[in-house]
């Protein structure tokens, strides 16, 4: 996992979702990966693969078991972030969709949802500001907006 710079919680959903062949398997679980992977790489994850799968007994079930402690998604600061700063514009469509989204993290998102919510971050990030400043602000937002509170009233506490 190190190796492959991995995003953990994609590759465990990756991993919980057992497809029926090892190189099919191999095939999602770079997925997560942020490295480029390489025939050593391969190999060795393959041979893990094996014997994982070897240990793991009724594939289906184990499947089913991990999929419901393994969540789908996960809270984001490069996802948030767009819709708190659209939030202060007074525009709360993207915190609807993240409260839709959210509400069920190890449901797999929809077709039209997964390209933005299940997949790594994006490279041409830079460092984001204020990590745990603008998750809280995002939350007082999202929980103002869920109550019901006026968007101006919410534009002008942040304002």
């Amino acid at each position: 996992m190190l190796r492959s710079q991995a995003d953990y919680t994609i590759l465990f959903r990756r991993l919980s979702e057992i497809p029926v062949t090892i190189t099919e398997h191999l095939s999602a679980q770079k997925q997560s990966f942020y490295e480029s992977s390489s025939e050593g790489l391969d190999a060795a994850w393959s041979g893990w693969l094996e014997r994982w799968r070897a240990q793991i007994g009724d594939l289906h079930e184990t499947s089913a078991a991990m999929q419901r402690v393994n969540p789908a998604i996960t809270w984001r600061e490069w996802l948030i972030a767009p819709a708190y700063q659209q939030a202060l514009q007074g525009d709360t469509a993207l915190i609807q969709e993240l409260q839709a989204v959210f509400g069920y993290p190890y449901d797999a998102p929809s077709a039209e949802l997964a390209p933005t919510y299940d997949r790594l971050k994006p490279r041409a990030q830079g460092v984001l500001q204020r990590r745990w400043g603008v998750a809280l602000q995002l939350f007082v937002l999202n929980t103002l907006a869920a109550s019901g509170v006026d968007q101006h009233l919410i534009t002008e506490l942040h304002g």
